[in-house]
């Protein structure tokens, strides 16, 4: 028995005294390794492609290896990328390595300093020289691009023609090219303290923990990450330089499926993405909300900062169903082409079913003002403004700068919006005619996508008080027009079955009424089109129906005494008829204008505006054809042969104001 308790005791002391030589061997020759520049330099013999530094490194267990201030930095054709720890403890798996296998049980880290950017390529003859710049010495956090020393291998070079290459090389290329890669896989990753992660132009930085498990095939293998915890707090987000976000709470729970780094360009990694990522905090702005709606010209968001809520999550990099964004700003501003609401904004975006329009963005505010470009006066108030975008899906995988083209449909409803100086109200430039009190409502649904932007826009008002000279109107307004248009930017726009309708118009002269109070004039617009420039354009064909000719023996005779004749002539009812009419500068014009009813019909060409009135007209009733003209300072009325003289003049007329398509004058 005690023979056999020395032998065992014999074999324990072999045991140990072993393991205390391999220890022994182990603490001596590892601490040499990572200390010697020979051993440096074999990791690194090519650093133009991957290269790994330290500050220092010691170990004292096998396998477990402390290192402070570690850079690792590589390239591929495309991009390059630079990871930084200020301290890390490493359990690897020795005997993985004589598989070819970087493995790790344990990886413990302190400050994570991570960039990836777009290679720089040298210019015609010159070199990028090996730049150890980091993303820690960026100023304000700036992300730029890692100067790295290009592969100026045979890579470059022109290979010779295959059958010049003898059949030893050709074995020998082929063996070298079966060699099995290097494998890294990384379990257990957790890093704490201080954390930046730069991603070509976009950055985080904040204090928290990372965990995460990687899987690399070197030599253009795969890549994977099948777990990604990030939580961070006070936490910035940078954008192309500039602060984007701060004060921010992020938790991201996400993993990568497979796939090949160098097949992948920049933001196309997110397509292999899939999880959860949630974040609050205060954002700069409302860059995000016009990046999506980018496509949409001339609508815009803005705000000089807000609260950010977003709980998104994502398969593949697709949004889908559960994610939510939502921005509350205090202060904002909506830009509709040369209109601009003032208010506080809320704006959310919804992944609510896999349907076509199943992802919405919706902003809506109530009672604000519409200010026309820079006016220092509001044109509307009381304004109601709702907001709605509709995306068959977002698709992150395809790149930031095509979030653009996510939203396909955006629509803009205006309710209870009233006009607040019915004075300012835009009118057709008529001399002394003018609004002089009254309520107007302006309401409108447009409906956009990027090839066509078409709406309605409706202009209700009731009891409106006008005046032309002396001459005292009132009466009900209501307008409905549909537009259209391909350039909304442009303020181009094309006209379809519009209407233009007058009722219950009473007139008065000084203090005298006048008998008849139902006269009316309904407009209806065939087609035109309608320039918001400045002043602004429209021209249209149009049908007219209208009560009786008061309303233009009125105009003419505010400086053209002679039609006062007329007036009780003139005066037939439930006229009918055609023109074309066009409104530009300061100007309006009917041009070819063709009415008749019982015992009339009136040919007409007129213009108002810029202080004077003219114009030639054809009139015949009952069998009496008479010619008028008012182009001069004196009215002459044509009794021989007057509908040859107007024809006559008609054609040397001016005809319309501004051509369609051209600019209106000043």
């Amino acid at each position: 028995m005690s023979q056999k308790r020395s032998t065992f005791r014999s074999f324990l002391l072999w045991v140990v005294g072993g393991l205390v030589v391999l220890e022994l061997i182990w603490f001596l020759g590892a601490n040499w390794a990572l200390g010697s520049d020979l051993v440096i330099g074999a990791i690194n013999k090519k650093p133009e492609k991957l290269e790994v530094l330290w500050g220092s490194a010691k170990t004292y267990v096998p396998g477990v290896i402390h290192l402070e201030d570690l850079s690792v930095r590589g390239t591929s054709k495309k991009q390059q990328w630079q990871v930084e720890l200020d301290r890390v403890r490493v359990h690897m798996a020795l005997v993985s390595l004589a598989f070819k296998t970087f493995k790790t049980y344990d990886v413990q880290g302190e400050g994570l300093d991570f960039a990836l950017s777009k290679k720089e390529r040298p210019r015609d003859g010159e070199m990028a020289a090996p730049d150890s710049t980091t993303s820690a010495d960026l100023e304000d956090g700036d992300v730029k691009d890692l100067a790295v020393t290009p592969d100026t291998t045979a890579a470059d070079a022109t290979p010779p023609p295959e059958d010049e290459i003898s059949t030893v090389q050709q074995v020998e290329v082929k063996k070298k090219k079966s060699k099995r890669p290097w494998r890294i896989v990384l379990r257990n990753i957790h890093i704490d303290g201080a954390e930046k992660i730069a991603v070509l132009g976009y950055g985080v930085s904040g204090e928290g923990t990372i965990e995460a498990n990687l899987a690399l095939e070197l030599k253009g293998g795969p890549l994977s990450l099948d777990r990604t915890k990030i939580h961070l707090q006070n936490a910035e987000f940078r954008a192309q330089g500039q602060q984007a976000a701060h004060d921010l709470t992020l938790d991201l729970d996400i993993a990568l499926a497979p796939f090949v780094p160098k097949k992948v360009k920049g933001f196309e990694v997110l397509g292999s993405m899939s999880g959860r990522v949630a974040i609050k905090g205060q954002t700069n702005g409302a860059g995000l909300i016009n990046q999506f709606l980018s496509r949409f010209k001339g609508f815009e968001v803005g705000s000089p900062g807000g609260f950010m809520d977003a709980d998104l999550r994502f398969d593949q990099g697709v949004l889908i169903p559960e994610s939510r964004f939502k921005l509350e700003a205090p202060e904002g501003w909506i830009r509709l082409v040369d209109w601009r609401v003032n208010t506080a904004l809320e704006v959310g975006i919804a992944v609510d079913s896999t349907a076509d329009d199943g992802t919405k963005l919706s902003l809506s505010v109530e009672d604000v003002e519409v200010v026309f470009e820079d006016a220092e006066q509001p044109a509307l108030e009381g304004a109601n403004l709702a907001l709605l975008a509709t995306s068959p899906g977002i698709d992150f995988s395809e790149g930031m700068e095509n979030l653009g083209d996510a939203f396909d449909t955006i629509s803009v409803d205006l309710t209870n919006a009233v006009v607040a100086d019915i004075t300012r109200f835009p009118i057709p430039s008529i001399e002394d005619f003018s609004l002089d009190h009254g309520r107007i409502v302006v309401e409108s649904n447009v409906r956009s996508t990027p090839e066509l932007t078409e709406g309605k826009v409706n202009i209700a008002g009731q009891g409106i008080d006008a005046s032309l000279g002396d001459v005292g109107l009132v009466g009900d307004l209501e307008i409905d027009i549909n537009i259209e248009s391909s350039d909304p930017e442009g303020r181009e726009f094309s006209l379809e079955e519009s209407v233009i309708n007058i009722d219950n118009v009473t007139m008065t002269r000084g203090e005298k009424k006048a008998k008849e109070k139902d006269w009316y004039a309904h407009i209806k617009l065939i087609d035109g089109r309608l320039h918001l420039s400045k002043p602004g354009e429209m021209a249209a064909n149009i049908e007219i129906g209208m009560r009786d000719t008061r309303p233009i023996i009125a105009v003419f005779s505010q400086d053209k005494s002679v039609m006062k004749f007329f007036k009780g002539i003139l005066n037939f009812k439930d006229l009918r008829g055609t023109a074309k009419m066009e409104m530009a500068a300061n100007t309006t014009e009917i041009g070819d204008l063709d009415i008749s009813s019982d015992g009339l019909q009136l040919k007409a060409n007129m213009r108002v505006g810029q202080g004077e009135s003219s114009g030639i007209m054809w009139v015949k009733f009952h069998g009496i054809n008479i010619g008028i003209d008012m182009r001069g300072d004196k009215t002459d009325v044509r009794f021989k042969k007057p509908l040859k003289w107007y024809e006559e003049q008609t054609a040397s007329w001016n005809g319309m104001v501004v051509e369609p398509g051209a600019a209106a004058s000043n």
